[in-house]
Parts: C-alpha cells; sequence; structure tokens
C-alpha cells in the first residue's frame, strides 16, 4: 500500500508499527517480552537503579502501566526490586543476572535486525534522519 497520501504523522505511525511489528516477530516473542516490557528491561539495563517513576517518565506512559511491565518482568525473574534507603516509597529497578544475560541477547539480535532494515540506506543518510528525528523529538517534548 502507497502511504505518500497519508498526512506525515499518519506515515511515521505507521513506519514506527510496521518496525515495532518486525522487532516483536524477530526477536521479542523469542523471549517471551512484549516491545513494552522489553523497553522497561532495556531501560533498567542501561540506566542501573533507575526508579519505576523514571521509567514511566521516559516511556511516557501511566505508572501502573510500568508496575505491570515490571511486576511481569519480575516474575520471569529478569529484574528486581529494591527498595531506596532514603525513600522507602522509592523503588530502584534492578536487573538480575539472568535479565543481564537476556539483554545482552537481545541487544545482538537488535544490531542484526537493524542492520536489515538499513539495507539501501548509507551512514550519511541515516546521520541525518538520526538528527531529523532528535529534532522532533525535543520539539515534541516541548508541547
Amino acid at each position: 500500500m502507497n502511504t505518500q497520501n497519508f498526512p506525515n504523522s499518519l506515515r511515521i505511525a505507521v513506519s514506527m508499527k510496521i518496525i515495532e511489528h518486525a522487532f516483536d516477530k524477530l526477536i521479542f516473542t523469542k523471549h517471551n517480552l512484549t516491545a513494552q516490557s522489553h523497553g522497561v528491561l532495556l531501560l533498567a539495563y542501561f540506566v542501573e537503579g533507575i526508579t519505576q517513576n523514571e521509567i514511566a517518565e521516559l516511556a511516557k506512559t501511566d505508572k501502573s502501566a510500568v508496575l505491570r511491565q515490571i511486576d511481569l518482568l519480575e516474575k520471569e525473574k529478569l529484574v528486581c526490586r529494591k527498595t531506596d534507603a532514603q525513600d522507602r516509597r522509592k523503588n530502584h529497578i534492578m536487573v538480575t543476572e539472568r535479565g543481564k544475560l537476556i539483554v545482552q541477547n537481545i541487544v545482538n539480535e537488535e544490531k542484526r535486525v537493524f542492520s536489515s532494515l538499513m539495507e539501501g540506506i548509507d551512514e550519511q543518510e541515516f546521520e541525518t534522519f538520526y538528527k531529523v528525528l532528535n529534532v522532533m523529538k525535543i520539539n515534541a517534548e516541548k508541547v
């Protein structure tokens, strides 16, 4: 289907959904993860000791949705909660050793999938795309 006549917002949304579906199909389902739980797991891995509230803020989603994903990841023994010493209401999300192994595997698989998505796109084009995307993100954060 040709999406050229779609408004830009719909073209971006459709493209992102198709890309997300590719990652779901090739990676996430293999590890029994949803795109949302995958995002939470990666944030906890790359931002050691991140809190539930920080995850919700970065993911631009509500705290209860993040809590459900953390519960699922904890059930799979991929993360654990660590209560903050100064503020007992605050939980830090820590990736378990099992979770770290899975993240490392996922990151390697993502590189492979991303490489196939980049076919026909040279490095300069991607850098331009990323700069534009980053400016759009910054502008969207002002809204």
